[in-house]
């Protein structure tokens, strides 16, 4: 199995300060609370990465591997102590940022039925990072021993800076139709900064103003019903990813080595239904469950067009159950998660790769206790995927398309955790 050991060390600081305030107005024809805050932050970043490629065998602990190739009488190492390269990516940079920010919003009892809220936010962000520029280096002078042929810097830096502006803005209402139910709907429009990470990777001023705010539309509206022991929600939802650019490792296939890619991803659209209840049959039980049923894809591009998104399941769920007798406690819960794609590579030219693979449904039960003791300790003991369900979370999209090999992160076999706590 080809793989790597990744080394990041990345020291940071910081510092945020947020005033608000906010005042209720009771005396208009309508009780109204309005609140304005000012937000400030600025954070420095520093990074050092060193990835290597190193050849192992496959076992629960895998073994270094050396591999010769031998070719008329000469013998050439392929790897030295299991390493297929020493250095294969290296990177070198500080930045900075500062944010400021201000927001607005305002809740108002319309009629004794109807209540709105709005908020508004306007944000400025500023961002400076330098990063080295590397080169390969021959560490023997033997272009043979490929395993040391390596990425380093070469002392060399670029400066980017880049300032951005945006702004989100949300608006809801909740009519009550009786004591026990309600409906609401809200609308919101949303962004996300790039972080500060994203700009220590560009080669060239171009490949900086790729880098904008990602925008997000969303719409949701629903149905409430809260009822003595019982209470119900059930909602409807879309929404919309716009100007999403990404960057990563890959392997490249031809080399097989890390490159770093910068790319845009096509717009994304997600529509689907949330169910939430609660429910006390008797004093001490209660019961509670939430599912999501979505349909996540990309909405555009020739190839991207209707493809399923990476990583996001049709259904996710659970439900649990608490016995509290005080003092002591009693839990149990069932996770359910449907099947998803993952590394799907839409340019790839094999349309068994394009779509990428599928990995199955899984479901797991966790089960826990707590119990009292001295002086305000709490014992807890909590016995996780109680019947050894097999099931993978994530699978790695770096080779999905470039290796034979198929990497996922499996669920955690059977365990059991112990926790103290106290209250004071």
């Amino acid at each position: 199995a080809e793989g790597g050991l990744w080394h990041v060390e990345k020291p940071l600081t910081h510092f945020q300060d947020q005033l608000t305030l906010s005042r209720s107005f009771n005396n208009l024809a309508a009780p109204t609370t309005l609140s304005g805050g000012l937000y400030f932050a600025t954070y420095t970043q520093g990074n050092r990465w060193y990835f290597t490629n190193i050849l192992t065998d496959v076992r629960d602990n895998p073994h270094f591997l050396d591999l010769r190739s031998t070719s008329g009488g000469v013998t050439t190492d392929i790897t030295k102590n299991g390493f297929r390269n020493f250095l294969s990516y290296y990177q070198n940079g500080a930045g900075q940022a500062t944010v400021v920010s201000g927001v607005v919003g305002a809740s108002a009892q319309l009629t004794p039925r109807f209540r709105t809220d709005l908020g508004f936010r306007s944000e400025y962000n500023d961002f400076v990072q330098t990063s080295e520029r590397v080169g390969p280096v021959d560490m023997d002078q033997d272009p043979a021993t490929k395993y040391n042929n390596v990425t380093y810097g070469n002392g060399t830096f670029t400066h980017f800076s880049r300032s951005l502006t945006d702004w989100a803005a949300s608006l809801g209402f909740n009519f009550l139709l009786s004591p026990d139910i309600s409906l609401y709907a809200s609308g919101s429009k949303g962004y996300k900064m790039p972080p500060l990470d994203d700009f220590l990777q560009p080669s060239a001023a171009g490949q900086v103003a790729l880098f904008e705010p990602k925008k997000t539309n969303s719409v949701e509206g629903g149905i409430k019903y809260a009822s003595g022991s019982l209470g119900l929600t059930v909602n409807g939802f879309l929404t919309q990813l716009k100007n999403i650019t990404g960057q990563g490792a890959v392997v490249d296939p031809v080399t097989g080595q890390v490159v770093w890619v910068i790319n845009t991803s096509p717009e994304q659209k997600s529509y689907g239904a949330e169910f939430e209840a609660t429910a006390s049959p008797v004093a001490p039980l209660l019961l509670l469950t939430s599912w999501t049923f979505l349909r996540a894809k990309y909405t555009t591009g020739a190839n991207f067009n209707g493809l399923l998104l990476d990583g996001v399941p049709n259904a996710i769920g659970n439900f649990m159950a608490t016995w509290n007798l005080a003092p002591f406690g009693l839990t149990g819960d069932w996770h359910y998660v449907a099947s998803r794609v993952t590394g799907s590579d839409p340019g790839n030219s094999n349309p068994a790769l394009r779509t990428g693979k599928t990995l199955p449904t899984y479901n797991y039960f966790n089960f826990g206790a707590s119990a009292p003791m001295n002086n305000g300790m709490e014992f807890r003991l909590d016995l996780l995927n109680a019947f050894q369900s097999k099931g993978l979370e994530e699978g790695n999209p770096r080779l999905a398309s470039t290796s034979t090999t198929f990497l996922a992160r499996p669920l955690l076999p059977r365990r059991i955790m112990g926790s103290l706590r106290y209250n004071f």
